[in-house]
């Protein structure tokens, strides 16, 4: 019996499960503990060319008044500035505090599931099939998106302590923590109407009578709540066609969606007066202005409404359906197109109509109580990132499920809490977790369940490996069928960076075959044959000049390029001697209003190379290289600028 009890114990307490959790996980991303900082992404604004990461007050203050890549994340960057001090570029302790960072998501998530009085081992499969599920290694490997991670950990806590404090007063430590996620990443916008839909089902569970169905009210006499009310001494036939009504489908989808709306009405009427969600709410509404200011250009408005919602429906599905089978993974995926997918579509939101109607006509405490909140809440979760508009280059990514995807689990975990174990043993922590265990439904749940995390874990120890370089990752995106645009912009980029200028050519063919990707694909040609061909490229680099100075007034990544063809022209034109059309170019390019000031520097110290002036030069590169250090061609620059002032000599 000592053993008996020991063994009970142990799997009943909940350390061991947390401790079994930080455990996978930290063995599972220690795969990819000392990558590299990607610096043809985004690691490079963040990181590597970022001079606001020094440990200082000015620092500090300067992320709580700017952006960064279009997103306002002033906690994320001063995580950074930690980093920075402790680590400066070395990308071991950055990983290890985005592995830290996951690992806290995860126990918030396990106390929020806890206080559903979920079984502990259903709690513990769920919140590790979330840990290492194949799309969480864009959030944990990639150093830049650290904010879904503190986000996520700042987002689950605040749910925690309001949940545990739902009865009582206002939750201090809640309200702090959204904030906190609010200042991690925007994604957090959708905290407050999770908190109220959480309000909704702790209400409308203490109010069974609100969600009576008309059985019930028959049942207990109230006829004057009832359908039928007026009807004082109805007839036989009367009550045969009554009888016949109520047993129709339509019928019961028709109580169903009125009691919830009356419910839910009920509730929010309720809800003006409380004081625990209305601060909730004003922050919500002071950080809409915000966010879309630092998001500026990266937002792409489309005024195609029908376009707009099949992404937005092709999206909730496509988030549903990778959380439970990950099928189709993806550093950059291709712009949403109309394919057989929306064969698929069809059929999951018929499949989730029937769920409905299902649930409503077996189990309607499980659907109002249970799947009706929690599905609004991933609906209201991935609202910010459903399509609504176009973020930048993408239409969906891996690392936009971080949140929404707990939601599903969420409901996955309170199914089979409801499934495998009787109603009055829900709302019991008591119970232990031995009784039952060797039911047959349990004991095959269990297997599966474990079935599942293994295949979960063998997707993403292989996925990580992809991430190991940029190459290796540009490369297997490009692969992809259907491949985006974008993924083989940034391969074209690693093997400039390579030299591999042939192949940049092979690139640049296949951008031709994109909607508008023959201006960029002229680029890259005219870039990769500057070393093949100068002759060729300069009349190619020529024509497209003003082309892209027309697109640089309205794209930054257009402008990046207008800079780096004038760049180009100028050097060849200084390589055959006529040094003042070279230096034309540079001026053209001082002349730029919208040029950085620290590149203003970059190209000052070309301008005085140009000249002659190699010390005057080799003063600005070196103000430059302060600025950002990480610039390997400014080195390269000092350096020749040495050379060849010792020549002159």
């Amino acid at each position: 019996m000592s053993k008996v009890t020991s063994i009970k114990k142990i799997i009943d307490n909940e350390i061991f499960y947390q401790l079994i959790i930080i455990l996978v996980v930290s063995l599972l991303y220690s795969v990819s503990i000392n990558y590299p900082m990607y610096d043809l992404w985004d690691d490079l604004a963040y990181i590597l060319n970022n001079k606001h990461l020094s440990l200082s007050i000015p620092n500090f203050i300067y992320w709580f008044k700017h952006s960064c890549v279009g997103c306002y994340i002033p906690l994320t960057m001063i995580s950074y500035i930690f980093d920075y001090s402790l680590w400066g570029y070395n990308s071991f302790g950055y990983h290890l505090q985005n592995v830290f960072w996951h690992i806290i998501t995860i126990i918030g998530i396990f106390q929020c599931l806890k206080l559903f009085k979920i079984k502990l081992w259903i709690i513990f499969f769920i919140c590790l099939l979330f840990a290492v599920h194949p799309q969480r290694v864009e959030s944990v490997v990639w150093l830049s998106e650290r904010k879904d991670l503190l986000c996520g950990a700042f987002y689950f806590w605040s749910i925690y302590f309001y949940l545990k404090k739902s009865y009582k007063a206002f939750s201090i430590i809640s309200f702090i923590l959204f904030i906190m996620a609010m200042l991690s990443k925007p994604m957090a916008i959708s905290l407050p109407i999770v908190l109220l839909l959480y309000e909704f089902y702790r209400r409308g569970k203490s109010k069974d009578c609100i969600l009576k169905t008309e059985d019930q009210r028959l049942k207990t006499g109230d006829e004057k709540r009832g359908l039928w009310s007026g009807v004082r001494n109805p007839s036989s036939v009367t009550q045969n066609l009554k009888s016949k009504i109520q047993h129709l489908v339509v019928f019961r989808i028709f109580c169903a969606f009125r009691d919830c709306f009356l419910s839910l009405w009920s509730t929010v009427c309720s809800l003006l007066s409380i004081y625990r969600l209305w601060p909730y709410f004003v922050v919500m509404i002071l950080f809409i202005p915000v966010i879309i200011m630092a998001q500026g250009s990266a937002v792409h408005l489309n005024f195609d409404i029908l376009g707009r919602v099949y992404i937005i429906l092709y999206n909730i599905f496509w988030y549903f359906k990778e959380t439970l089978i990950p099928t189709s993974l993806n550093p950059v995926y291709p712009f949403v197109s109309f394919d057989y997918t929306a064969i698929l579509m069809i059929i999951f939101y018929f499949g989730i109509l029937l769920l409905i109607i299902v649930n409503y006509i077996k189990n309607k405490h499980l659907l109002v109580y249970y799947m009706l909140p929690l599905g609004l809440c991933y609906l209201a979760s991935i609202l910010p990132v459903a399509g609504v508009v176009r973020l930048g280059y993408i239409d969906y990514a891996d690392r936009y499920s971080y949140i929404p995807s707990v939601f599903i689990w969420f409901i996955l975990s309170l199914m089979l809490n409801e499934i495998l174990y009787s109603k009055k043993h829900i709302y019991n922590s008591n119970i232990s977790t031995v009784k039952g265990f060797f039911i047959g439904k349990t004991k095959l749940v269990f297997v599966f369940m474990f079935c599942y995390l293994m295949l979960f874990i063998a997707i993403n120890y292989n996925y990580q490996k992809i991430w190991r370089n940029q190459m290796t990752l540009f490369f297997y995106s490009s692969n992809q069928k259907p491949t985006s645009m974008h993924s083989l912009v940034l391969l074209a980029g690693v093997e400039y960076q390579n030299r591999n200028y042939s192949k940049i050519l092979e690139i640049s063919d296949k951008l031709n075959n994109f909607k508008g990707g023959k201006v960029i694909a002229s680029y890259f040609k005219a870039v990769a044959l500057f070393y093949l061909d100068r002759q060729q490229s300069i009349k190619l680099l020529l024509e497209i000049e003003p082309v892209f100075k027309k697109c640089s007034e309205h794209a930054d990544n257009y402008f990046r390029k207008y800079i780096d063809i004038l760049a180009l022209i100028s050097t060849h034109y200084n390589f055959i001697g006529e040094k003042d059309r070279g230096l034309l170019c540079i001026n053209k390019i001082l002349a730029i209003s919208k040029l950085d000031y620290h590149k203003r520097l970059f190209y000052l110290g070309l301008k005085e190379e140009l000249l002659g002036n190699y010390k005057k030069a080799v003063y600005w590169y070196k103000i430059y290289l302060s600025e950002y250090p990480y610039s390997k061609v400014t080195l390269r620059k000092i350096e020749f600028c040495k050379q060849q002032s010792k020549i002159k000599k």
